[in-house]
Order: structure tokens, then sequence, then C-alpha cells
């Protein structure tokens, strides 16, 4: 979907959400209504693919890319720093919009070191 491509999936985890209108989502364990979603695709032939493939890259890059992911975690961390942790002695300050792609802070110290929940790493 990122490279512009529509995509059939089987209905299962996720996909249907992560798809929803820009490919085929099909029943999961039918083969038949897998090829015949193929089939559709071919036959709707360069242009409705292209269509369909332009809004698949935009609805990743709306809703799936970094910056959108990144804020999708600071609401989550910002209701575990809410007020019931500054009781607990459980507040941290921490910033997820700097951290790069290794999972690190921009200090180098692991990401699990600086969040404020229990380390697993």
């Amino acid at each position: 979907m990122a490279c512009g491509t529509p995509c059939v999936v089987t209905d299962v985890g996720d996909s249907a959400l992560i798809v929803e209108n820009t490919g085929k989502v099909v029943a999961p364990n039918d083969p038949h209504a897998l090829a015949e979603a193929w089939r559709s695709l071919i036959e709707a032939g360069p242009t409705e693919r292209r269509r369909l493939g332009t809004a698949a890259r935009a609805r990743i890059r709306e809703h799936f890319a970094l910056p959108a992911i990144v804020q999708s975690y600071q609401k989550i961390y910002s209701q575990l720093d809410g007020p019931h942790a500054a009781k607990s002695g459980f507040r941290r300050t921490f910033t997820i919009s700097s951290l790069n792609f290794l999972g690190k802070s921009p200090t180098g110290s692991r990401l699990c070191k600086s969040l404020p929940i229990a380390p697993v790493c």
C-alpha cells in the first residue's frame, strides 16, 4: 500500500482496518473469494488500479506513517502519565517524537529505560 499498490487481503487481524476501501478484503480460508478479488482487480484495468493504489498510499501516509504512530503512542503514554501516576511516584517526563528508528533515545540509551512502564528488554 505504501508503494501505491492496491491490495487483496483476508479479513484477519487488522487487515480490513488497514486496507479499508483502498483494496479488496475477503473472508479467511476462502481461496475462491481470494482468486475472485484478484481477478476483479486485474479486470478493473490500470486506471482503477492506479486510483486504488493512490488512495492506498494516502491512507498509509495519513494513518500509519511514523508521525501518526508517534502521535498515537504519545497519547497512550500521556494517559499512563496521568494524575494517579504522580501520586505513586510513577511520573516521568519523556518525548517520543525525538526517538530514532532503532528504539534509542537521542542520548543513545535504550528506549525501555526511559518510558514510564516496566521494562521488558
